[in-house]
């Protein structure tokens, strides 16, 4: 029996904006519909009470799902950044290897 873990994948946080982004349009979707089925009538038309609980419901998850998105989006240029400052660093050690050589 061994103890190893499995690697850990890396964490993209541009990936995970994007899946927000998906969920926060289909939220909205969600919203229009219920409005869409209130302002047409009818037997299946969802009463006033439902509409505005609804509406309040999806409406508050557009604002959380879009404020992590907005958060997950601002934290990847910080490390796209240090992973390109490593990388530079790297060429220029070779570079300067390479000319003292």
């Amino acid at each position: 029996m061994s103890d190893q873990k499995p690697p850990k994948r890396e964490f993209n946080p541009r990936s995970h904006a994007m899946i927000y982004l998906m969920a926060i349009v289909y939220l909205a979707y969600l919203i229009f519909q219920m409005v869409k089925g209130y302002l047409a009538g009818g037997p299946d038309a969802p009463s006033f009470a439902l509409l505005a609980g609804g509406v309040a419901l999806l409406g508050g998850g557009c604002i959380l799902l879009g404020i992590l998105a907005w958060k997950m989006s601002a934290m990847a240029p910080k490390e796209e950044d240090q992973a390109d400052g490593s990388e530079q660093a790297g060429e220029d050690r070779s570079g300067n290897e390479e000319k003292e050589s």
